[in-house]
C-alpha cells in the first residue's frame, strides 16, 4: 500500500499518529515509520489500512472512529462497513 494513502487517510480523519496507531494496534512510532516509508504494513494492519482508504474514498460516515467510548472492535467494524457495506 502506498504510504501516501495512509498519510491522506490519517489527515482526513484528523487523527494523530498515536490515535491511528491505537486503532491499528501499533505504536505512534510504527505509524511514523510507515508514513516515512521505512516500514510497510502487513497482515491485518494492511487490511485495515486498505479498508480505511476505501471507506474514505466512498465518503462513508466514519464518525464512530473518533468515539473513544466505543471499543476498538466496534471502530474497526465501522471501517469495514464503510468500505465494503452496501451504499
Amino acid at each position: 500500500m502506498d504510504r501516501h494513502k495512509i498519510i491522506r487517510a490519517r489527515a482526513r480523519l484528523g487523527a494523530t499518529q498515536a490515535e491511528l496507531g491505537e486503532l491499528l494496534g501499533l505504536g505512534p512510532s510504527a505509524v511514523h515509520r510507515i508514513e516515512r516509508g521505512a516500514r510497510r504494513p502487513r497482515g491485518l494492519v494492511l487490511e485495515v489500512c486498505l479498508a480505511l482508504a476505501l471507506a474514505l474514498d466512498r465518503d462513508a460516515p466514519l464518525d464512530a472512529l473518533r468515539d473513544r467510548q466505543l471499543a476498538r472492535g466496534e471502530r474497526l467494524a465501522a471501517i469495514f462497513r464503510g468500505a465494503y457495506g452496501s451504499r
